[in-house]
């Protein structure tokens, strides 16, 4: 009886597991273990907080602050650094100040390696300026500016490294651009260009671009760096000229196909047309197909002129003219429009349209009273002019050739004197002899005289 109980009660506790258990679902073979779906565990987005700015970095920051004040560098850097590695959104003190104390840290130390550690620190200052303090004042362009212009600094052999903060600092900065950034984009630039040949397109544009913002800059009577930018534009010229791109073979190797594919980019030709009148190849296929289709789209002053250049070079003389008026009434600048209006004056001489030639001459000296050309070409209408049927009378004209010429030398002495001489030699041989002025009283030296006909101006007999 004993043995029956002992038995039913194990049967008992066996038979409640089964009951409690679970059946195990068994995989099939062809079920795959990726197409069984397993809780996702959806884990928040980590944000990371800006460190605290505690009693003990305001007061570290007015410590490092009154010791640079009082330019101790030596006695700012512990109390900066910890303010810097603590709470580096404290102020902008931290960076703008830091740059100077990293800057003499480095300039003192004697150890190679320590040295390079306040390097390296000096380089890692912008990035977290930019991190934590980036601002109006101090936005992230110009902060790489200085960022590249350290690193170029510390590191003279391998500027190129430098080339992409230089690239963002210039293209968002523009005409807010700092000098030593302006200037250090076209070297690095050139730099990527002696490395690798392919790279010309971009340098050009480089070019352009730190050649156009410096020249806005130099010509701003508001300016207080003037002369400063100007600087950077005579030596971007000037490394530009030596690099070996800038000559018209070059450009029309570059440009040739590109012109066709962008011909609908407007800003694309516009880029074109400017280094192609930079460097004076005017009277390239290239720059003339680059014209044609930037004027098609939107007319502007250099579009308009490379017009005129093209129609000029098929003798096609009205067309060039009618493009020259075009660019005048396009162009903002007074010394462009000079330019063109020069043009015109030169176009009409070579068609004998003397008239209409000096009117043209003169609207350039409106424009740019300082330029003595159009007092030379002046001249020579005149002094090839037949006025009077009076072979005496006729002699006149000289004087009043003479006249422009010496005026050309007065304005443009630098320019126009040597070919203002050789005229002025040249036609003196033909004034009046005293013999002829005998029998022309009012021809006598000192006096005024008026010479008629369309020339209309009155001189000095001599």
């Amino acid at each position: 009886m004993k043995k029956l109980l002992m038995l039913m009660v194990v049967l008992l506790i066996v038979g409640g597991q089964s009951m409690m258990a679970k059946p195990k679902k068994e995989l099939k073979k062809t079920d795959k273990v990726e197409n069984l779906k397993l809780p996702v565990k959806e884990e928040a987005p980590v944000v990371e907080e800006a460190p605290v700015v505690t009693d003990e970095c305001l007061a570290n920051a007015s410590l490092f602050a009154t010791s640079y004040k009082q330019k101790d560098f030596a006695g700012a850097y512990e109390p900066w650094s910890q303010v810097y590695e603590n709470c580096p959104t404290a102020n902008r003190a931290i960076y703008t100040y830091g740059e100077k104390i990293l800057e003499w840290k480095i300039a003192n130390e004697q150890d190679a390696t320590q040295k390079q550690v306040f390097i390296d620190k000096a380089i890692e200052l912008y990035d977290k300026w930019v991190k934590y303090k980036a601002d109006a004042t101090y936005p992230k362009g110009r902060i790489l500016g200085r960022k590249a212009c350290t690193y170029i600094n510390y590191n003279e052999g391998t500027k190129i490294v430098a080339y992409n903060w230089l690239k963002e600092s210039v293209t968002t900065q523009g005409e807010k651009s700092e000098l030593n950034a302006l200037q250090q984009f076209v070297i690095v630039s050139y730099e990527k260009y002696k490395a690798d040949a392919s790279f010309a397109e971009q340098f050009i544009n480089d070019y352009l671009t730190v050649s156009e913002i410096a020249d806005a800059k130099a010509k701003n009577p508001e300016e207080k760096n003037k002369a400063a930018y100007a600087t950077v534009k005579t030596n971007s010229d000037a490394l530009f000229l030596a690099s070996g791109v800038a000559d018209c073979a070059t450009l029309d190797n570059i440009f040739k196909l590109k012109v066709e594919e962008n011909s609908t980019n407007v800003d694309y030709l516009n880029t074109i047309l400017s280094c192609y009148r930079r460097l004076r190849c005017n009277e390239s296929p290239v720059f003339f197909k680059a014209s044609e289709f930037a004027h098609k789209i939107s007319p502007t002053a250099e579009s308009a002129n490379g017009c005129a250049e093209m129609s000029y070079k098929n003798e096609k003389y009205d067309e060039a003219i009618a493009y020259y008026e075009e660019a005048v009434k396009l162009a903002t600048d007074a010394l462009q429009k000079a330019d063109y209006q020069f043009k015109m004056a030169q176009i009409c001489s070579k068609l004998n349209r003397y008239s209409k030639a000096r009117e043209y001459a003169r609207l350039a000296l409106s424009n740019n009273p300082n330029d003595g050309r159009p007092y030379l070409l002046i001249g020579s209408l005149y002094a090839q002019s037949k006025i009077y049927d009076d072979a005496t009378l006729q002699k006149t004209v000289y004087w009043v050739a003479v006249d422009k010429f010496e005026q050309a030398k007065r304005v443009d002495p630098e320019n126009c004197t040597e070919d203002a001489n050789r005229m002025i030699s040249t036609y003196k041989k033909y004034y009046p002899s005293k013999e002829e002025v005998f029998m022309h009283p009012d021809l006598q030296h000192g006096k005024t005289f008026r010479v008629e006909g369309w020339i209309g101006e009155s001189t000095v007999c001599r």
